[in-house]
């Protein structure tokens, strides 16, 4: 079976991926609910020096963590900034990048190019 890496967006939890968990572990998968520094169950551990390496760390640690050596890694909103430097760290590992309404930045590109201020 596949192992399955969720990577949540700024503005929720790894709550959100809680049913879509279950449906992959029911189908035999392995799954990570991927937890970052400041956000959803981590809120308490908020503080102004977060950054997008600091979301990378967490994703890449908490994959060694489970042992998965090969798997399908899916980011939502942020999320889809916090898969492209994991990408960056672990690409050969990775079987697919999976984009759920997320960002999708291109090389050297910042989450302020991809958004305007409305």
């Amino acid at each position: 079976m596949t192992d399955f890496v969720l990577v949540h967006g700024a503005w929720c939890g790894s709550w959100v991926f809680e049913r879509l968990a279950a449906d992959l572990f029911d189908a035999g998968h392995r799954v990570l609910i991927a937890e970052l520094t400041g956000l959803g169950s981590r809120q308490d551990e908020f503080h102004p020096g977060i950054t997008l390496s600091t979301h990378i760390d967490d994703v890449t640690a908490q994959i060694a963590e489970a042992g998965f050596e090969r798997f399908v890694l899916l980011g939502h909103s942020w999320g889809g900034m916090v898969i492209t430097g994991v990408a960056t760290r672990l690409g050969s590992r990775i079987d697919a990048l999976v984009y759920v309404d997320a960002f999708v930045p291109e090389d050297g590109q910042s989450l302020w190019d991809l958004t305007s201020e409305w």
